[in-house]
């Protein structure tokens, strides 16, 4: 499930990535979560460690049946659709296949490294700096913020490990908290 390199046709905006490999074709999947879809499914985890049975779909209200099946199992779109003979009807530029086409490696690289010179720099000049809003300023910036496209953005937030965000629909990243150093 490849998403090309546009704009996504979307007012959402998202807060949180839930990442599974895909059981039966071995796909890493990662799935882009609102702030409403974020609270829900902090709530389903909620009742799985404190034991309460509820269904799922009385859970996850805002969430379809691909993406409650995915948080259930881990099974992609294009594996649930064989399994369950289900046409996928949902958000597709909330799924973002994590490979190499979606995140080129030599780019992501150039972007990784390019965020660590940076921070060594702040670190040898003695500069207190939070690291996730380092990144999220590179991926702001008019260098990278013209070469990325959304899913890429998502995806580099995933893999450096970038928590505490906000992604607009059409590739604004932030910070959800700012902090200072003070």
């Amino acid at each position: 499930m490849k998403n090309e390199n546009v704009v996504l046709e979307t007012a959402d905006t998202y807060v949180k990535i839930i990442d599974k490999v895909c059981d039966m074709c071995g796909k890493p999947m990662l799935l882009l979560l609102t702030e409403e879809q974020q609270a829900q499914y902090d709530e389903y985890l909620t009742g799985l460690v404190y034991g309460r049975r509820e269904l799922i779909q009385n859970v996850l209200l805002d969430f379809d049946k691909f993406e409650r099946e995915f948080v259930k199992t881990g099974y992609c779109p294009c594996c649930q659709e064989k399994i369950f003979q289900a046409k996928f009807k949902g958000k597709a530029h909330k799924w973002i296949a994590l490979d190499e086409e979606t995140v080129p490696p030599e780019k992501y690289a150039e972007f990784y490294e390019s965020v660590h010179e940076s921070a060594n720099a702040k670190l040898k000049a003695g500069e207190c700096f939070d690291f996730e809003q380092l990144v999220v300023s590179f991926l702001e910036n008019e260098t990278w913020k013209q070469k990325l496209s959304v899913d890429e953005k998502a995806s580099y937030l995933y893999l450096i490990g970038v928590e505490s965000f906000r992604l607009s629909g059409d590739g604004h990243v932030s910070m959800l908290d700012e902090e200072s150093c003070d």
